[in-house]
């Protein structure tokens, strides 16, 4: 989905210190970083960026943006230009560039 700097999709920056800081952003990683602040939703961006939100806080998210989920979704992620690889795993998409994968985020 698009984001911009000047109305961020996603508000909260998320630090992946503990889990080997912008060298090492995987989903994983990530997930469980926003999962240790409270945030419902995390999203990935620039393959190093992470950033959430709680579930009660208004945000920019469009859901009618959003990706679905089908056998296809690789392409459909890579069309979308969430191309850049995770800096922990080059075999994961961490978004683009003003591009951001949000997940739902369960703990």
């Amino acid at each position: 989905m698009i984001d911009s700097t000047s109305s961020r999709t996603l508000p909260h920056i998320v630090s992946l210190s503990d889990y080997g800081g912008a060298s090492n952003v995987t989903l994983e990683n990530g997930l469980r970083a926003c999962s240790a602040k409270g945030y419902a939703w995390c999203g990935f961006e620039y393959g190093q960026e992470v950033y959430g939100v709680t579930e009660y806080e208004n945000f920019n998210l469009n859901m009618s943006r959003m990706l679905a989920t089908t056998d296809d979704g690789e392409a459909a992620i890579i069309a979308a230009g969430c191309n850049y690889k995770c800096t922990g795993d080059s075999n994961q998409a961490c978004g683009g560039s003003n591009r951001i994968l949000v997940y739902g985020n369960d703990g």
